[in-house]
């Protein structure tokens, strides 16, 4: 499955990845706030990122242009650090799914069964050849 959140255009997403890089101090939302304009024809991102609030007055409010050209000198990097977060908190909201009792129906442990392929299959995202520019996600279980 290809995800176009990890693998699609510089977004808020990906802005909030360069920002926790460049000012670590800061936190997103309490700080800072980005969005991305939205086509009201195709509800798909219509735009760059930009900023909707920034609070901190040192350091002051970066350019949303510099932030996107640091980005795209290090595109690489950036969509590295997002898709390893995004498959970490893939893996942390899948943990209670492979944790089965041994009195539970053979049912529940065949699912538990799907969804430790499942997590190895996320745990070895970074491995793919396209990694970190074309990333194939695996489906999760039914």
């Amino acid at each position: 499955m290809k995800n176009l959140m990890v693998n699609g255009p510089f977004s808020h997403d990906l802005m909030v990845t360069v920002l926790r890089e460049l000012y670590p101090a800061l936190q997103c939302g309490p700080d800072y706030m980005v969005a991305h304009p939205i086509s009201g024809e195709t509800d798909q991102q219509d735009g760059d990122p930009f900023f909707t609030r920034w609070t901190p007055t040192d350091p002051p409010q970066p350019d949303a242009a510099a932030i996107k050209a640091e980005f795209e000198a290090n595109e690489s990097n950036y969509r590295a650090i997002f898709a390893r977060r995004y498959r970490d908190a893939c893996l942390q909201w899948s943990d209670a799914k492979v944790v089965v009792p041994d009195d539970m129906p053979a049912t529940v442990r065949t699912d538990a069964e799907a969804w430790k392929v499942y997590r190895q299959a996320l745990r070895d995202v970074p491995q793919q050849a396209g990694f970190p520019l074309d990333i194939d996600w695996p489906e999760m279980p039914a």
